[in-house]
């Protein structure tokens, strides 16, 4: 995880009010993790830390395009995602072990500095649409796969003979 050293800020000695942080998450950024699913990535994202004295809350802006495969043609495309989430870090005296809020971390006064590769993961993750194809990046799914979507609509049905003489009634 040696690669993920820059994106650990420094939270001592850093002054009262904001600060902006520019990070380029790409390819080596998710392989740093076991479970990705992420395999291509270019985004660029904004880090604005918010320091008060009671807390500290961090906006991360980022935008740029992943790797994914198309749930309608199987094929793999870059997706265009663009998002922006807030975290909020609050100064407590003692550990808080269970916090029902995700958006709220409590940290020490003590705190030298914060790892934010976790968040970053995971935003960006959530930022993911659940059904993703082609058309979300302007482009056409593989006309190979998609033929056979339409020729469910051209085979005629059989018409069932009860059903076509119970809508007789209708019109009488």
């Amino acid at each position: 995880m040696k690669a993920l050293l820059e994106f650990k800020l420094p939270l001592s000695g850093l002054g009262l009010g904001m600060h902006e942080y520019d990070f380029d998450i790409k390819n080596e950024f998710f392989s740093n993790f076991e479970t990705s699913t992420i395999e291509k990535a270019d985004l660029k994202m904004k880090v604005y830390l918010d320091k008060r004295t009671s807390f500290i809350e961090i906006t991360f802006d980022y935008s740029g395009e992943i790797e994914t495969d198309c749930d309608r043609c199987l094929k793999k495309f870059m997706l265009p995602i663009k998002n922006s989430n807030t975290l909020l870090l609050k100064y407590s005296a003692e550990e808080v072990k269970e916090n029902d809020d995700v958006d709220i971390i409590f940290i020490s006064k003590g705190e030298n500095e914060f790892d934010l590769s976790k968040f970053i993961y995971e935003f960006v993750l959530l930022s993911i649409p659940m059904a993703k194809n082609h058309e979300m990046a302007g482009e056409q799914c593989d006309e190979k796969f998609t033929q056979f979507f339409h020729r469910e609509e051209e085979i005629e049905k059989p018409s069932n003979t009860v059903w076509d003489a119970l809508k007789k009634f209708n019109k009488n």
